[in-house]
């Protein structure tokens, strides 16, 4: 969904077959694309370089699985451009299970000091970075006929059994934000990850006790936001149909996460 906003603005106007092959076409650059930050390629890239930097501090069982995720993106790819998306799709798909193995050995065999805190810190604040994109493109910015958008931002957020189960109700913008946006009980939301992200880095080493304030008072404001702002606000749609108070939180958030970022890169 990120990605779309990407396509060439005639795109729009194109034919459903010619649509469909630039959306093919760029999902097959963001499996491979070293240079585009929001792409699979540009994270595997640094991946691989912090890899190698801490080689003789990782076992042999995850040494084996970024060398098997290496592998796999090695291979060539199809010349032919249906061919390629295929190929690039069932990649992708290998690629969920290589590194679901991978964050698992991380979970379990590392420990839990600082740099466990350091390394967790950069998880959370991707994770809610990312989200916020996903809500930004698949919400605040989605058409008034928004059912099969919130279906698909469910469907990426692993979170349609919770939200059947919990809701028992047909989509609903305001229940989809406080499902991925406020609650603190959902690994996926936004508010999930600000409150491990306060556990973090109340527990980083702290010889001064006051030596994390700024840290601590950019996660406690962006909590408040999240935990504060009506969600009936948040879902309605202003007189140019757009959701424009959402839209403004989530840039807020995507802000408070790099000033917290580069507050942790400077202390």
């Amino acid at each position: 969904l990120t990605g779309l906003k990407y396509l060439p603005p005639e795109v729009s106007g194109a034919s459903l077959g010619e649509q469909l092959w630039q959306v093919q076409r760029l999902l097959v650059k963001m499996v491979r694309d070293e240079t585009r930050p929001t792409g699979l390629g540009w994270t595997l890239k640094q991946m691989r370089r912090v890899a190698l930097n801490l080689k003789e501090r990782l076992s042999a069982d995850t040494w084996r699985v970024l060398q098997q995720i290496d592998n796999d993106f090695a291979e060539s790819v199809p010349t032919t451009a249906g061919q390629r998306y295929v190929s690039e799709m069932n990649l992708l798909d290998g690629a969920i299970v290589t590194l679901s193995a991978f964050v698992g050995l991380v979970m379990e065999n590392t420990t839990r000091g600082p740099g466990w805190h350091f390394l967790e810190i950069g998880r959370r604040l991707e994770r809610a970075r990312y989200m916020a994109h996903l809500l930004q493109s698949g919400v605040a910015e989605a058409p008034e006929e928004i059912e099969p958008y919130l279906r698909i931002l469910l469907y990426i957020a692993d979170s349609s059994i919770t939200y059947r189960t919990r809701y028992l109700t047909a989509l609903r913008t305001d229940l989809v934000l406080d499902l991925l946006l406020v609650d603190e009980s959902n690994p996926r939301s936004i508010g999930f990850q600000f409150a491990a992200l306060l556990d973090h880095i109340e527990n980083l080493p702290d010889h001064d006790h006051k030596a994390c304030d700024t840290e601590r008072s950019i996660v406690v404001k962006a909590m408040q936001a999240v935990r504060l702002t009506p969600m009936a606000e948040l879902s309605r749609r202003d007189e140019a149909g757009r959701l424009g108070t959402l839209d403004e939180l989530l840039q807020q958030l995507k802000d408070d996460m790099f000033d917290l970022s580069d507050a942790l890169a400077t202390h």
